[in-house]
């Protein structure tokens, strides 16, 4: 995410280049190792020129892109001029898209898949009393939540986020909807640093109900969620936590990309979303809740949060960031801006063929390293 920082980037010969940032950092060169950061995708001018950079990819990687059949399957095969001699084991792989949770497990148990990645607490437990079945689990930072739109009425009333976020039990939907297999979160980065006081709001039923009282209206809201069944779940669950502190909540299922265009509109109450994992959440931070932030889609403005989230002093000093990243945090979790929905802990399950390192580090499958046991 330090791509923010950057000023400028010049050709200096033909396998060199020269990167200009506004402003001293510390954190470029590990950005360059992030998986899912701006460099994990540098297409050639020629395929961007002919927009085919997204369905005929290219790059140095271990695997080489042979086909894709869009709602059926991706197909790479072995790269014979990769610059890691030996690697990788595999001649192909075929990943095929199952949105269907249940139908994903039953493949793989049945050996028509050999590696599956998974968010559902049913398969992973089940994939823990099954000899035949590895897990591979990897912690992360970021979180999936429901955004509090602070502009839009009735949720410009600090007092009426407060009390959604004392009525919100994440405990009791971390165990019902991921089974315990996701951790609870406090705030977006734990990572990164670790906050001694996160202003995290507690579940408190009498005081969420003591807000609403002192409001003194009737209380409507809306919320959408994507049209999946992991949505669909939370928001029946969303309506059944706040019918309890007398807060009436309408639901609106969206297909995904409607969603995101909701969020980037900033025409909604409240939403469904997610902050994705990277080591170092800075630049995050700052453009989820700085007041100017691009993707600071509760449109929330505090001036103290805005003089913490100062990009050069984070930049230059670890230890300004951190003291930055967690004063923001107290400050967000105090103010309501966010409903945690639970933290990230990815999973994939692989079968006990599958030999080697499997690796999903930043929540990305990574399989170079593997290969199957005959």
């Amino acid at each position: 995410m330090s791509v923010y920082y950057l000023k400028a980037v010049t050709k200096q010969s033909k396998y060199a280049v020269r990167f200009q940032f506004f402003y001293p950092t510390q954190d470029f060169h590990k950005a360059l190792l992030v998986k899912n950061s701006f460099m994990s995708s540098i297409p050639s001018p020629k395929s961007v020129k002919e927009g085919t950079q997204v369905r005929h990819p290219v790059g140095t990687g271990p695997f080489q892109f042979k086909s894709w059949k869009s709602n059926d399957r991706l197909v790479v095969e072995k790269n014979q001029n990769y610059w890691k001699q030996g690697f990788p084991y595999l001649d192909q792989i075929v990943f095929r898209p199952m949105p269907n949770s249940q139908s994903r497990f039953i493949s793989l148990k049945s050996g028509e898949t050999q590696v599956i990645v998974t968010d559902r607490g049913k398969s992973i437990l089940a994939a823990r009393k099954d000899k035949k079945l590895n897990i591979i689990k990897e912690e992360g930072n970021g979180a999936t939540l429901i955004y509090l739109n602070t502009a839009v009425p009735p949720l410009n009333d600090k007092r009426l986020r407060q009390a959604l976020s004392m009525a919100w039990n994440q405990e009791l939907y971390v165990r019902s909807v991921f089974r315990d297999t996701v951790p609870v979160a406090k705030y977006l980065f734990p990572l990164q640093t670790t906050c001694k006081n996160t202003g995290y709001q507690e579940y408190n039923l009498e005081k969420a109900k003591a807000l609403v009282k002192e409001i003194g209206k009737p209380i409507r809201l809306e919320l959408i969620h994507t049209n999946t069944p992991r949505g669909k779940e939370t928001g029946l669950i969303a309506q059944q936590f706040f019918k309890k502190i007398g807060v009436e909540l309408t639901l609106k299922s969206l297909a995904v990309p409607q969603v995101f265009r909701k969020l980037m509109s900033r025409k909604f109450q409240m939403s469904g979303s997610r902050l994705p994992h990277y080591d170092l959440m800075n630049s995050t931070m700052y453009l989820s809740f700085h007041s100017k932030g691009y993707l600071n889609f509760s449109n929330y403005s505090n001036p103290e949060v805005d003089q913490w989230l100062n990009l050069p002093k984070m930049a230059a000093s670890e230890t300004y960031r951190n003291q930055a990243l967690c004063e923001t945090a107290r400050q967000v979790n105090e103010d309501g801006v966010l409903l945690f929905l639970g933290g990230r802990r990815f999973h994939a399950i692989a079968r006990e063929e599958v030999r080697g390192d499997v690796d999903l580090s930043d929540g990305i499958l990574q399989l170079a390293n593997i290969w199957l046991q005959k």
